[in-house]
């Protein structure tokens, strides 16, 4: 180790012992010079758990609640699907009134809660409200296609175009409703139309 003279000449004046004292000031860092970069270091990681945390219980809610939306658009697009391939259709069960169309008048009744019509293996379908779920009839038996968690509220169809003139009815679906997520309920309100494609 090379020395400069002023180092040489304070160990020279302090004694023996001088070189190890002069060596261990100069080099590393000091207990409390330890700690308080130990305690830095605690803050910056502590906050930055915080937000890890935060982070993955931010994505488990939107999970959750992806979750329920999936469940409905499942239940819409099934509808969808089964009405396009269909025929027969009726408002209700009234079989002398087909058509019932949209108008400010339908949109406030509560009478357009359910829909009647064939697949397309000849198999009677219907779509309806029961309390507040969407429920599909089908061989026999009325099956639940939303979850608790979707309450729908409101669920109209309005049948457009059955006729002896008319090549393509269609039927506008009109849900609306609320998602029930823990302490949260989210309103939603979704409208489709379905063209015949038969």
């Amino acid at each position: 180790m090379r020395m400069d003279t002023n180092s040489m000449n304070e160990i020279k004046r302090r004694g023996r012992f001088a070189f190890y004292a002069l060596r261990s000031t100069s080099a590393g860092f000091t207990l409390i010079e330890m700690m308080i970069s130990v305690f830095i270091f605690s803050l910056i990681l502590l906050a930055s758990t915080g937000a890890v945390f935060a982070v993955v219980s931010a994505n488990a809610n939107n999970q959750a609640l992806q979750s329920v939306t999936n469940n409905l658009n499942f239940a819409l697009e099934s509808m969808v699907r089964t009405i396009r391939l269909g025929y027969n259709y009726q408002c209700g069960n009234d079989v002398t009134q087909p058509n019932c169309p949209l108008t400010e008048a339908a949109m406030n009744s509560a009478d357009k809660s359910e829909f009647i019509f064939r697949d397309s293996a000849s198999q009677e379908v219907h779509f309806r409200l029961s309390g507040n779920t969407i429920q599909k009839y089908y061989n026999g038996q009325y099956l639940d296609m939303t979850s608790p968690e979707v309450e729908v509220t409101r669920l109209a169809f309005f049948v457009n175009g059955v006729g002896v003139n008319q090549d393509w009815p269609n039927v506008i679906i009109v849900v609306r409703g609320q998602f029930k997520y823990k302490n949260r309920t989210i309103p939603f309100s979704v409208e489709t139309m379905a063209s015949q494609r038969r």
